[in-house]
């Protein structure tokens, strides 16, 4: 045995060894922990880069550690090791997010059994690990929660404990996400180390870990004065980190800036000051210690030593080899990884399998890091780089580096002869190690493996509604595509290859997913969500399914998708699932995906400006966007593809590629010197986009064929999705289009390109034999790239790779089924059928109820022209009698008579409403507290303030204007979020207002005469918002001002801005004199943009906006409630603030939660500025808010309220933004009465409208002598929009009554729908936001109409002409009894009919775009 190898195990086998040390007294200890410090980025380490002063301080106070290390450098085995003293392998945490067994004692017990209080503040354990450990008292440990260094300040201040403390505090920092604020470090100055890549986003990122290191710091520096203040300068004071940053090399690594940490002890008296040791000491070291330190004996059963005689100067050695492990992390990490490092600074790394490719967060999550990318990017040019990148990704078997000349570890001297004795006794100390501890050597969650150079490429161009003969080498001869002609002649065509489905989604799918696409309810194209449901389909295909590319991607490959996606993430459906959850490691789209994406310019040449032609998408988010020429986008799309393969070959993986461009698709586009050719025909535009695409998909074509490592193996898949748009393209001699089950929509040219993959003959052929479609070519691909099925997922293709590389001529075994997409049934003149199928020679089809079989041999009738179905009835029979149990066992869609919405449109239960309950913006309820009644507050137009007296939260009630604007002066215009407050007595609004300039708003307050909240009203102001001690010096903007009562005070909080003329919004706080004076000057609670989310859009460069703040309190924590982002954008949002100390005015005690506490959903956007009211009963909490009506930037808004809640803890908590639309439960004490019949109302004036509620825009309604007024045009409106406005009457009618109102057209023959709706639940804002029944007359059509709502669309079920005259009023009379329905004008019945759908709801009063005036208001029981 040699002498290394006699030294390491002796060290090896004695893990259990220690050394006692025993203290007269028990001291108070503190650790402080900081998260993922790469020991080498502080001054105390050797950085001239970044001052740390003080770890500085600290360091002067104690003893520095030079080689201190971590037992494994992931957040949760790193902390499970130090806080159970034993190596990962021995406790159970091995890979990170495990946690170790719970019957393994932990450090906490140990100290509680000396009589310690041991507390934990912030990440200490893994996260909500933390609690687990054993804590007398754990807060503030989730996941970036940075309010755990302040908390742990403000509990070790008013601490109040005779028994020795053992405090824990973890920092966050510098973990990322890193702080987007640098400070002082500037990218430009920074030192990237030698072994990262020097790029301008290195350099970015790297400034932001250094701030995060510099905020590390600066709690460090707090922790440790407090520490002293608090407990005495004899505390023991232990700083260290779990491990090294997140860089390449760093974190999830063995290599030092991976385990190597600082490690720092002061102990005045115990320890000397200024001190370094050399000596090697574990994290497994550290609860030893402590036990040690504490006067107890530390425990013999662990793996770690007491270093205490290191610290009290009795030894200079403790560990003569350090022993560390990694098992991975997640499905970002899958490496495991065993080192021993020597004190002599030898390193001996064992990577367990070679054969799997390193990869981590940095590599795996697109953008997160910020700078992964640009390294890839560089090493396309640079050998430097492209090797950095490669080491970090591929890792030997075996590494050895002597650390004293090689402390980067760049050196792997594995297999230096001369270090073979020494290489051969740090395996032996690795192999004694994990038998020791029972390692397993596992690995956790599925590996990337590195692929054989052998594997080939797959690129997969699909073009969008191309006609099978348009390409010149499948017959097309108006115009010339060369580049896709040369793929045909150097490779295979088939002529009887088809797609899924004759239209595009659905076609996409299938070849996808390797099913039919009725599988996932997906069997037309998607749209907006209105018309999926319609229609009976998906808005999105899910994650789930099988998906080719997410396979590659496990078996090593690099996938991208580039072009049209139209599998979710379309018009109004901005939730989709990025392209990313389908295994896609980057990706570039259109408007039909989600995630980056390149956006049409429609550009006619004509003069006029390019017209933009995203179909809503520019308005989702979710990835950055790009404008381009539709001429060019596809250039765009290939550009990142070629780019991608760049890649690829830089990391040395295969790469799978999506290519899907959408050009042949309308409209169509091409470049100008193209369209000046055409005569504008809709066919000449088509051929001349083809052409403009075939030449830049050449660009594409031409990379892979001048490299010749890509020719050698890649293999091209070139086809299109259906069959060409009528007018456009060619399918001849093929009968049908897009969207028919004839050949012509479903037969698509294929070309198979691959020079070294293909068979040796195979260029230039044709097969016109094999029958298969885009199902088969998905699981053929599985077979040529050699990737293992998808679990638990039974594909319908059939394995045809074999016919597909040109070696056979095999077609499918099974037959092709298809169904049509469920809104195309064709035409009187051409019909489609509803199914299909092809077995062998013939083609079938048959309508859902057995009916319209029509069949072809396709080998002598492939234009579909002599249906033989009359002459092969057996045939037709058994081919029926497949394909109508083909589609039953597949999900329905509304084409199939059989189909039953699932959405209920019923009525809705009495005890339930929907949202948006109101128009408005800025809402504020309150209660009353001298009656039980809620008090809503509104601008009016904005010119006056309007209080609406309810008794329920879901409504309105009765509108008092209580004060109007004067003409002229400083608050004569708009008079923004007035809010309500009973103060001394008295009731006070607070609003905004100016002389018509948004620059001059400042704060007013009107103050009520008497307790009455309906006024009179006195109104002073303005308050003293601006700089100076006055206020005054100048005063300055301020809006949204509301009152916070804290101890017995009274403070003011407002949006103001910073300075005259900034539009800088900030949050700001006085004290209050009285409830209508400032009592000393502002204050800035906090900055507006900490967080990227804050801005007013999600990007650095833009400014930071903060408004709305509402005070939220519950036990014995206040909370500030706030708006941000831009409220004209859907990305307005709810931040929030947490006074966390007894003096409001002081900024420090404000925390900002460092996410968004409400935001945006897909159905519910631009929510914001709002209020929290408890009911009456005190049961329930209820959440006030307004969003916006639409996506265009604007302030189109409309009330919701939700049920909202507490924790334990007493935070609030929030929940999603509901939808419209989506039944809730009423409010605690609420109910809808039965409505008392007979009923009679004139509502006209003196008659109050308080029996009823409106829906609609405040500005639309009025109330005079004449009635009421629905649909009226404003002089001046205010953020105006139509909504079908509608007066509900509160209350439940009996099933069969009689109903009749008058109705005044004001003359107008242009007027459009005034009328009754009844049997009516679920009432909000919106044309068809009810559901219920709706009769009335429409004078421009002369025409009375009857149907139903569904709460979003309208249904005619009758009409009957009538002469309306609208000079005259209209008794409107409506009869309802049962199912039947008569309808009276004037005593005239005009109209009966019959349906069942509605049985039960209420009474309103209804137009559509019409301004109609209603009176005398009749009802009567039948």
């Amino acid at each position: 045995m040699n002498r290394f190898l006699l030294v390491l195990l002796a060290c090896v086998g004695c893990l259990a060894s220690r050394s006692v040390a025993s203290a007269a007294e028990r001291p108070d200890i503190v650790v402080f922990l900081s998260d993922d410090h790469t020991w080498r980025d502080s001054s105390v380490y050797g950085s001239d880069e970044i001052e740390t002063p003080n770890m500085a301080r600290v360091a002067a106070a104690g003893m520095t550690f030079d080689q201190a290390f971590v037992a494994s450098p992931a957040c949760a085995p790193s902390r499970a090791a130090l806080l159970t003293g034993l190596y990962p392998a021995n406790n159970g945490a091995e890979p990170n997010h495990s946690r170790p067994r719970a019957d393994i004692k932990k450090l906490p017990a140990y100290l509680q059994q000396l009589g310690y209080e041991v507390v934990s503040f912030g990440k200490v354990g893994h996260y909500k690990q933390t609690t687990e450990y054993g804590f007398d008292l754990a807060q503030n440990f989730n996941y970036h929660e940075d309010t755990a260094v302040p908390n742990a300040l403000k509990w070790l201040r008013e601490r109040d404990d005779s028994r020795p403390l053992c405090l824990f505090v973890g920092t966050n920092w510098p973990h990322v996400p890193w702080p987007e604020q640098t400070g002082e470090f500037n990218a430009n100055n920074v030192q990237v180390p030698s072994h990262h890549v020097d790029t301008p986003q290195t350099r970015a990122a790297r400034a932001k870990y250094l701030a995060a290191v510099r905020i590390m710091d600066t709690e460090l520096g707090q922790v440790f004065d407090l520490a002293r203040e608090k407990l005495g300068n004899d505390t023991f004071f232990l700083h260290t980190s779990d491990h090294g940053a997140q860089w390449p090399f760093g974190k999830w690594n063995l290599y030092e800036e991976g385990i190597r940490t600082p490690l720092i002890v002061s102990w005045p008296g115990q320890v000397q000051p200024n001190t370094r040791s050399d000596a090697m000491v574990s994290w497994i070291d550290i609860l030893p210690t402590l036990v040690d330190v504490a006067g107890g004996e530390p425990p013999s059963a662990i793996d770690g030593r007491s270093f205490l005689p290191v610290l009290s100067g009795e030894q200079n050695k403790h560990r003569d080899v350090i022993l560390t492990m990694h098992s991975g992390d997640g499905d970002k990490n899958i490496f495991p990884i065993r080192s021993a490092r020597t004190s002599d600074r030898w390193k001996y790394i064992r990577n367990l399998h070679p054969e799997f490719r390193f990869t981590s967060h940095v590599t795996e999550i697109a953008g997160r890091a910020g700078y992964w990318e640009s390294w890839v990017e560089q090493a396309l040019h640079s050998s430097q780089a492209k090797s950095k990148v490669q080491r970090y990704l591929q890792r030997p078997a075996e590494e050895l580096y002597y650390l004293a000349d090689d402390p980067y570890e760049q050196n792997n001297m594995i297999s230096d002869p001369s270090q073979s004795e020494r290489v051969a006794a740090l395996r032996a100390a690795v192999d004694q190690w994990t038998a020791q501890t029972h390692d397993t050597l596992a690995y956790y969650n599925a590996p990337k493996p590195i692929v054989s150079d052998k594997t080939p490429n797959i690129v997969n161009v699909f073009i969008d509604d191309m006609g099978w003969s348009d390409v010149s080498c499948f017959g097309g001869d108006v115009v010339q595509t060369p580049n896709i002609d040369r793929l045909a002649s150097e490779g295979i065509k088939f002529t009887q290859y088809y797609v899924n489905s004759p239209i595009c989604s659905p076609s996409r799918v299938a070849l996808t997913t390797g099913q039919y696409p009725q599988r996932h309810r997906i069997s037309s194209y998607l749209a907006n969500r209105q018309s999926n449901r319609k229609r009976g389909i998906a808005n999105w295909l899910s994650p789930k399914a099988p998906v080719l590319a997410r396979e590659l991607n496990a078996a090593g490959y690099a996938t991208g998708h580039f072009g049209k996606w139209h599998m979710g993430g379309q018009r109004d459906v901005g939730d989709a699932p990025l392209i990313d959850r389908y295994g896609f490691d980057r990706s570039l789209t259109n408007f039909e995906g989600l995630g980056p994406r390149v956006l049409p310019l429609k550009d006619a040449y004509d003069g006029s400006e390019p017209q933009p032609h995203d179909l809503g998408s520019a308005n989702l988010g979710q990835g950055p966007i790009r404008w381009e020429d539709r001429s060019v986008v596809t250039a765009a799309f290939v550009g990142d593809a070629v780019s991608f393969i760049d890649q690829s070959q830089v990391l040395k993986k295969p790469f799978y590629i999506n290519l899907w461009p959408d050009d042949v698709h309308s409209p169509f586009f091409p470049p100008e010197v193209l369209r000046d050719a055409t005569g504008e025909s809709k066919r000449e535009l088509y051929y001349a986009v083809l052409k403009a695409m075939d030449e830049q998909l050449g660009v594409l074509f031409d990379r892979i064929r001048n490299d010749p490592d890509l020719k050698e193996n890649t293999l091209i898949v070139f086809s299109s999705d259906n069959g060409p748009e009528p007018g456009a393209g060619s399918a001849k001699p093929l009968r049908g289009s897009k969207t028919y089950l004839y050949e012509g929509g479903i037969r698509s040219p294929l070309i198979v390109w691959g020079p070294g993959v293909l068979a040796d003959d195979a260029a230039g052929t044709v097969n016109s034999t094999s029958v298969f479609s885009a199902i088969d070519l998905n699981r053929s691909l599985y077979s040529i790239t050699g990737t293992p099925l998808p679990e638990k997922a039974v594909l319908d293709g059939e394995d045809l790779h074999e016919t597909l590389l040109g070696n056979a001529n095999e077609s499918r075994t099974a037959p092709i089924f298809w169904r049509r997409p469920p809104d195309r049934p064709g035409t009187k003149q051409e019909p489609n059928s509803d199914l299909a199928m092809r077995e062998g020679k013939w083609k079938f089809h048959l309508n859902y109820d057995g009916s319209g079989a029509e069949l072809y041999d396709l080998n002598t009738d492939v234009s579909e022209s002599n249906n033989v179905a009359d002459a092969n009835k057996d045939l037709v029979a058994r081919f029926k009698k497949m394909l109508l149990a083909w589609n039953s066992e597949l999900p329905k869609d509304a084409g199939d008579p059989a189909f039953k919405q699932t959405d209920s449109t019923s009525a809705l239960p009495s005890t339930q409403f929907v949202n948006p309950i109101a128009e408005g913006a800025d809402p504020w309820l309150v209660r009353d507290p001298n009656a039980e009644r809620y008090l809503w507050c509104f601008s009016d137009g904005n010119r006056g303030i309007a209080i609406h007296t309810t008794d329920n939260i879901t409504s309105l009630g009765e509108k008092h204007i209580v004060w109007r604007a004067p003409e002229t002066g400083p608050y004569s215009r708009e008079i923004w979020a007035p809010e309500l407050h009973y103060l001394d007595d008295r009731w006070h609004i607070y609003f905004a207002g100016s002389d018509g300039k948004n620059e001059n708003h400042l704060a007013y307050v009107l103050r009520s005469e008497s307790n009455d909240p309906l006024g009179p009203y006195k109104l002073q102001g303005p308050f003293a918002t601006g700089d100076g001690d006055d206020g005054r010096s100048p005063n300055l903007w301020a809006i949204d001002m509301t009152v916070l009562e804290h101890q017995g005070r009274r403070y003011a909080i407002w949006s103001g801005w910073d300075a005259p003329g900034t539009d800088q919004q900030y949050l700001y706080i006085a004290p209050m004199k009285s409830p209508t004076q400032l009592a000393g000057p502002r204050v800035r609670i906090c900055d507006n943009d900490d967080y990227l989310w804050e801005r007013v859009e999600p990007k650095p460069s833009e400014r930071g906006l903060a408004e709305g703040p509402q005070v939220l309190k519950h036990g014995k924590r206040t909370f500030v409630i706030y708006s941000c982002g831009a409220s004209w954008l859907p990305t307005y949002k709810l931040g929030q603030l947490e006074l966390v100390g007894d003096d409001p005015l002081d900024p420090a005690l404000w925390q900002k939660k460092d996410r968004p506490v409400f935001q945006a959903t897909a159905e519910t956007y631009g929510v914001g500025h709002s209020c929290f009211v408890q009911t009456i009963d005190g049961k329930q909490w209820w959440h006030v808010f307004h969003a916006k009506r639409d996506r265009e930037p604007g302030w189109r808004r409309s009330v919701f309220v939700q049920p909202m809640r507490f924790r334990p803890n007493h935070s609030p908590m929030f929940g999603k933004p509901v939808a419209a639309g989506v039944p809730l439960d009423l409010p605690s004490g609420e109910s809808s009465p039965k409505l008392k019949l007979p009923y009679k109302a004139s509502l006209k004036n003196p008659a109050k409208l308080s029996d009823g509620s409106y829906y609609g825009h405040h500005q639309f309604i009025s109330h005079d002598d004449a009635g009421v007024h629905l649909g009226v045009i404003p002089e001046t409106p205010i953020n105006a929009y139509r909504s079908g406005e509608k007066w509900m009457l509160g209350g439940e009618l009996p099933a069969d009554f009689e109903a009749a109102v008058t109705i005044d057209f004001r003359g107008d023959a242009d007027a459009r729908d005034a009328g009754l709706l009844f049997r009516t639940t679920a009432a909000a804002v919106g044309f068809d936001a009810q559901r219920g029944y709706f009769a009335g007359l429409i004078p421009r059509d002369n025409r009375v109409i009857f149907g139903r709502t569904d709460g979003e669309n309208w249904r005619e079920i009758a009409r009957a002409d009538l002469q309306i005259d609208p000079n005259v009023a209209h008794r409107f009379r409506v009869q309802v009894k049962g199912d039947r329905f008569e309808v009276f004008d004037n005593g005239k019945l005009v109209l009966t009919s019959r349906d069942a759908h509605y049985a039960t709801g209420g009474i309103g009063l209804r137009v559509v775009n019409t301004h109609a005036v209603f009176s005398d208001l009749s009802i009567e029981p039948l």
